[in-house]
């Protein structure tokens, strides 16, 4: 049985030789490479050929399917040479479209990470912290750059553009509302897309017991489902939400992509909200996907986010917004 170590290596030869004879001359390398929250995931890099940027092709999945015998070498490694076929760029990537700041401001976005978790990471990228978590901002790209079509701005990008940070966070949150609008639906209506999307009617049950109650739970992201989370550190946002369901609110991190979002009337019990978002993370949401486990509170009248981590703190601090 191969480690994952053998696995790699084994993918790296096999996968730099179809390539060859597929006229693509390119070095493949197996590496273990750093991602959200600490986790390292094997993945195939490349270098050499004619482009001046090339794709990261990530491996842990196909090493799963190839121990559970649901592929075999071979297959993943014609696998592998297609996804690197279609992954590079028809013609050579502008670099200056990311390092240079005024070509790249206007896709200029905001992810939110676990402060904690990523304090390595921090440590290279500007970067602002609300709180347990911490708001980071990237450059979203056409091709498929680290596998999200996006580029994590670190600190010597920053030093590149030559603006300051206030210039960067306002950038940022004015292009993130703009291209990824925040997304604001009652889990009912999330339950019956997801049924609806899988060509499903959803059970008679499930659609009684969620308009039993209407308004009470909502979900809280962007319109393309992806780093939704960062609306959890927008005062704005959460200002026009509150409003809109009349209380105060209380926020559930469900994942970097998502939360629930519960009227504050409905939640006497914040210590059992917390362990409940600590079980969720422990069972059911990928450990690169995880945001906190901590619960957030925002005051409709004064715009205060606090979060609950056993006891309430006020996160507000070092943010500008």
């Amino acid at each position: 049985m191969f480690t994952r170590e053998d696995f790699m290596n084994e993918m790296k030869t096999r996968v730099e030789r179809e390539l060859h004879e597929r006229d693509i001359d390119v070095e493949v390398s197996a590496n273990k490479m750093n991602k959200n929250n600490g986790m390292e995931k094997w993945a195939l890099g490349f270098a050499g050929g004619d482009r001046n940027i090339q794709p990261t092709i990530y491996m842990d999945d196909f090493y799963d399917k190839c121990m559970d015998d649901e592929l075999t070498l071979t297959e993943i490694t014609d696998k592998v040479c297609d996804i690197y076929v279609t992954s590079i760029p028809r013609e050579d990537f502008d670099v200056k479209s990311i390092m240079d700041y005024e070509q790249a401001k206007n896709n200029i976005t905001v992810c939110v990470r676990n402060a904690e978790m990523n304090s390595e990471l921090l440590k290279t990228v500007p970067h602002d912290i609300m709180g347990d978590l911490a708001v980071m901002y990237r450059v979203e790209v056409n091709q498929g750059i680290d596998g999200n079509g996006s580029v994590l701005i670190n600190n010597q990008i920053m030093e590149q553009y030559g603006i300051d940070q206030d210039t960067l966070r306002e950038q940022a949150w004015k292009n993130t509302k703009e291209l990824h609008p925040y997304s604001f639906k009652s889990m009912g209506d999330v339950m019956r897309e997801m049924f609806s999307g899988n060509g499903m009617d959803m059970p008679d049950d499930v659609f009684q017991n969620l308009d039993s109650n209407p308004g009470g739970m909502y979900v809280l992201s962007n319109d393309a489902k992806y780093n939704g989370a960062a609306y959890l550190c927008d005062k704005e946002t959460l200002g026009k939400i509150s409003d809109m369901i009349q209380d105060d609110l209380v926020i559930l991190p469900s994942s970097i992509h998502e939360c629930i979002v519960l009227p504050s009337k409905m939640c006497n019990d914040m210590q059992s909200l917390k362990e409940m978002v600590e079980t969720v993370n422990e069972t059911e949401v990928a450990q690169d996907e995880i945001l906190s486990g901590n619960v957030y509170k925002f005051n409709g009248q004064t715009h205060e986010i606090s979060v609950y981590t056993g006891e309430t703190q006020n996160m507000s601090q070092g943010m500008n917004m």
